[in-house]
């Protein structure tokens, strides 16, 4: 009886888990959605530069991805050794020097599909959207907070 039901727990917990992946992978997607909508509409692209333009900059960022989305330290400055410190700060400038070399090979790349004005708006585009995305979720988190709050004065 007892691993009956130990079994459908973790059956539970399993499908609850895939489901969390689904909804998360739909959450990216509906994101990139309304990025790629909101990066088009600022730089107003033509569906000739779309076609062009999207599979450069989807391909820009993919590289980008593989190649520094893993490097990120997490580790706190005051955990780490004097060597490690010093290997952190000299490896971050060896970083961001290659990510400026791959913007700069990326906007080659896209200069001859769009505009220096386009560039110059896709780049603005791409902050706003940033930090759009940023404030919604940071005031997302303050109603919840509030609301939880609420319903812990009323019980």
């Amino acid at each position: 009886m007892i691993r009956k039901t130990l079994i459908c727990l973790v059956l539970v917990l399993s499908l609850n888990q895939v489901q969390a992946q689904r909804d998360k992978a739909s959450n990216i997607d509906r994101m990139q959605a309304k990025k790629v909508a909101y990066i088009t509409d600022a730089v107003q692209l033509t569906p000739e530069q779309s076609e062009k333009f999207w599979p450069l900059y989807n391909a820009h960022h993919q590289d980008l991805k593989e190649k520094f989305g893993e490097k990120k330290n997490r580790t706190k400055p005051a955990m780490m050794s004097d060597a490690e410190v010093k290997a952190y700060v000299d490896n971050y400038f060896v970083l961001e020097e290659q990510k400026l070399a791959e913007k700069r090979k990326f906007i080659q790349s896209i200069r001859s599909v769009i505009s220096d004005r386009q560039i110059m708006a896709l780049n603005h585009a791409e902050k706003k959207f940033r930090k759009e995305v940023f404030d919604r979720f940071k005031n997302r988190k303050k109603g919840e907070g509030k609301r939880q709050r609420k319903m812990m004065q009323k019980n």
